[in-house]
């Protein structure tokens, strides 16, 4: 079916590539799809001119088969993987070469067979999708056979049949969907919760060694490193295949067969969906190729890559590497699948999170009767900051400082101190309170006194609003899962999973309020020292650091406060109470000691009149090197520190008293405050 009414709006772009003296290859490009384009981009620039966008993707590797490009302002995408569906046009024109890279027209319940190709994507021209209705009577229409064709138009199929028209009567197949279902025949990416053997036997938890380590595993050293994601607790008694054998298996209580298969349907549709399950991703097997960045992978067998790779070839969920695969994986349990660039660094690959997803990784937003703080807004709960402190049966919770059970298995990164994995990274916030500070529990729980469970879940409600609030309950506001991504200075914030970013998710990836995947942008407070959500940036001068802004959460009245302590807010009685009584002025607004460190008044403007600039602002005056911005913070400010605080504080110790930086420039970047003494 034709889409293109002249010659005109056809051919938009002929790019010659020079190979080399004596030969040349010509890649056309043509206008496709008015009023939309393609969603699978894997990289985007801006670029001055449509040719410029044209020859961006010609020349890239792997193969560029479309772009969108925008006039307006010069946004280029680029389109590295075969298969794309297609979205809202907002404005873009989109450009593919002679082939079809959205998916054949489907009749449900119909068999397919593939004619001119293997039905991978793209499609060449002329490549031809046969639909057989395998019912007596055939189709709803009559025919027992359709057709589809890949056409000599773009990205176009000619088919014999009106797609959502005809259907294959009948028929109810059974539907088998990942995760519940095998991809490949050995599945060992399959993470469903199937827990009972073809024969009706009870599985046992993998981390129990019922019977040790089997000697097929590929790593004899290390049991864990045989299992996605290289752990066997997350596992607890599901079928899993972590030693290559023909299915998915497990160990079963009977000593004299010790182990039996499970039986796992393939699933119906066998195309590795291109998600993650769970937030490490270990078991997705997709088709990505190409780094966050979008630059591309390189193969895992590469000669020089190889030695990197033996620590962790148990780690693969699919079959033993072949040489040309070259697919994002994440086989030695890092935060998210990854893949070597052309250097040899590791990078973060761009897989997002399965819209469905199974019970190792589960964030849906749902709607209950809490109110927050007191309550949950995600299934997992990470960000839960209440005080409730019994499990589910009624056990009291134990204190985190104690560490009572040792460092949990399912801490991401136990090179960090056990208080590192928490929240604000400080453990006097959580005191005995239910928290998740791990990756694969799947709500919050606590250490119980009972040696013989350890520990045990909360009962802690899903929040009446499952709206994240844009604030903040503490100073370091860990707690904080709202949506903000730029900084207070208006630069937007780069992705977590960017290589700018990763070292930092590498290391603290426990103490994120959230799950993150590569469309994770958004402002959280993740490294210890800090005073408020934060993110990176990436600048023409190189990375930066710098806060957003996340205020204080009104109090329940409704009134805001200016300034608090460890979250409480200050008023001038709690100063007359509890630090001094005078009957002369305020004592909030004077100093008790002579460099005035205690100092905690609202005075904003300098003794030269200059107003302050915020504390948690690098404009106009970057603080972002300075020690009271860096991992010292906590221990120069007497007060928490929010985006609009701007008062005058001795964070150095300056012998001339409080000051602040100026706001109104550079010249000169400090100046003192006038601050009498009490």
């Amino acid at each position: 079916m034709e889409t293109f009414p002249s010659f005109a709006r056809e051919l938009v772009l002929v790019l010659v590539v020079l190979h080399g003296v004596a030969s040349t290859d010509s890649l056309a490009h043509y206008a496709a799809h008015p009023g939309q384009r393609y969603g699978n981009i894997a990289l985007a620039t801006r670029e001055r001119t449509l040719g410029l966008c044209g020859r961006k993707c010609a020349k890239r590797k792997p193969p560029c088969y479309a772009f969108n490009y925008r006039e307006t302002d010069g946004s280029c995408q680029l389109v590295l993987d075969g298969k794309s569906g297609l979205l809202e046009g907002n404005d873009y024109s989109s450009y593919v070469q002679r082939l079809c890279l959205t998916e054949h027209p489907k009749i449900p319940s119909a068999k397919v067979s593939y004619e001119e190709w293997n039905g991978e994507y793209p499609a060449p021209p002329g490549a031809m999708v046969i639909l057989r209705c395998e019912h007596p009577r055939g189709f709803s229409d009559g025919s027992s056979i359709h057709t589809a064709r890949c056409s000599a138009s773009p990205d176009s199929w000619c088919s014999s049949f009106q797609e959502n028209a005809v259907q294959c009567k009948g028929f109810k197949r059974e539907m088998h969907k990942y995760p519940e279902c095998r991809l490949t025949k050995k599945g060992r990416e399959y993470i469903g919760t199937t827990k009972a053997t073809e024969s009706g036997k009870e599985c046992l938890p993998w981390s129990s060694h019922p019977y040790g380590t089997p000697k097929d595993f590929l790593n004899q050293d290390a049991y864990d490193s045989n299992f996605i994601n290289l752990d066997s607790w997350s596992h607890k008694n599901y079928c899993r295949n972590p030693s290559w054998r023909e299915r998915p298996w497990c160990f079963v209580s009977d000593h004299e067969v010790q182990w039996e298969y499970c039986d796992i349907p393939m699933c119906t549709d066998t195309n590795p969906p291109e998600c993650k399950a769970a937030q490490q991703g270990g078991e997705y097997i997709g088709r990505k190729r190409v780094t966050h960045a979008g630059v591309p992978c390189q193969r895992w067998e590469k000669p020089k890559l190889r030695e990197k790779l033996d620590c962790c070839r148990p780690g693969f969920p699919d079959e033993p590497i072949a040489e040309d695969h070259d697919y994002c994986r994440n086989p030695n349990g890092d935060a998210a699948p990854w893949c070597y660039n052309e250097d040899g660094d590791r990078e973060f690959c761009d897989v997002p999170f399965c819209a469905v997803r199974s019970g190792q990784g589960i964030l849906r937003i749902k709607k209950g009767d809490g109110d927050y703080p007191e309550c949950r807004l995600t299934e997992k709960g990470k960000e839960y900051f209440g005080m409730k402190n019994e499990t589910e049966t009624g056990r009291p919770c134990l204190p985190w400082e104690s560490q009572s059970h040792r460092m949990p298995w399912d801490f991401f990164n136990n090179q960090t101190t056990f208080g590192d994995h928490f929240l604000n990274h400080d453990l006097s916030f959580h005191m005995n309170y239910c928290r998740n500070p791990a990756l694969y529990r799947e709500r919050p729980w606590c250490f119980v006194s009972d040696q013989t469970i350890e520990w045990e879940y909360c009962d802690v409600p899903f929040c009446r609003d499952p709206n994240p609030p844009e604030c903040k309950l503490t100073g370091k506001g860990g707690e904080y899962v709202g949506r903000r991504n730029v900084t207070i200075s208006g630069f937007p914030c780069v992705y977590w999973l960017s290589s700018t970013a990763a070292e930092i998710v590498s290391f603290f990836l426990s103490s994120f309020s959230d799950e993150i995947d590569g469309s994770h942008n958004f402002c959280r407070s993740i490294k210890p020292g800090t005073h408020g959500p934060m993110c990176l940036l990436s600048l023409p001068t190189g990375p930066r650091a710098e806060y957003c802004d996340i205020p204080f959460c009104p109090a329940s009245d409704g009134k805001t406060c200016d300034v608090r302590v460890s979250g409480n807010c200050i008023s001038e009685r709690w100063f007359s109470v509890f630090l001094f009584d005078l009957s002369v002025g305020s004592p909030s607004e004077c100093q008790a000691s002579k460099t005035g460190v205690e100092y905690i008044g609202t005075k904003n403007t300098t003794k030269s009149g200059y107003p302050c600039q915020p504390w948690m602002s690098n404009t106009p005056n970057s603080q972002e090197f300075k020690s009271h911005y860096g991992s010292t913070f906590k221990n120069h400010f007497p007060d928490d520190l929010h985006p609009s605080h701007n008062f005058c504080r001795n964070p150095t110790s300056d012998p001339k008293g409080p000051w602040c930086y100026n706001g109104a420039g550079k010249k000169p970047p400090t100046d003192n405050c006038d601050i009498p003494s009490c």
